[in-house]
């Protein structure tokens, strides 16, 4: 679940790999750049969030994509060892530039006013290395709690 408010942004993260689950939230502020699991805060350097620019080559284009509720367009692109597929909005108010770092990090910058739905790389043996989908986008007031470090 992703939080947005005025500069703030919460994210609360449940990750399953290997047979591990696990549970935290990002919280990044005027703060700073926090992770918050298991009642410890832990200070994310920026560097740390860096994705780096692959350069990326568009391979396929398809309009009026359904996912999730959202009309997209599926994009198709190659890095030069892995493909990336996103399927991008305009259906909603925010876009791919208003996505909180950590989340950006995993996903290669294209250049979109759209919002990422969804984004999977795949490995040349099209083995998913990581996938990324949003369920939903619903406009609601945001508590300031949300954004406390406890």
């Amino acid at each position: 679940t992703w939080y947005l408010k005025d500069s703030g942004s919460r994210m609360d993260i449940k990750s399953s790999a290997d047979g591990y689950d696990s549970k935290y939230a990002i919280i990044v502020d005027n703060k700073g750049t926090h992770m918050v699991a298991e009642g410890h805060v832990t200070e994310i350097p920026q560097s740390a969030l860096s994705s780096g620019s692959a350069s990326l080559t568009r391979l396929s284009l398809e309009e009026g994509v359904q996912l999730n509720g959202y009309t997209c367009s599926k994009e198709v692109f190659f890095d030069g060892k892995n493909q990336i597929v996103y399927w991008l909005t305009n259906d909603v108010a925010i876009g791919f530039d208003d996505m909180p770092s950590v989340l950006k990090r995993n996903m290669p910058s294209v250049k979109t006013s759209g919002f990422p739905v969804k984004m999977e790389k795949r490995s040349a043996d099209g083995k998913v290395l990581v996938s990324q989908e949003v369920l939903s986008v619903k406009a609601t007031s945001v508590s300031d709690s949300k954004f406390d470090r406890k």
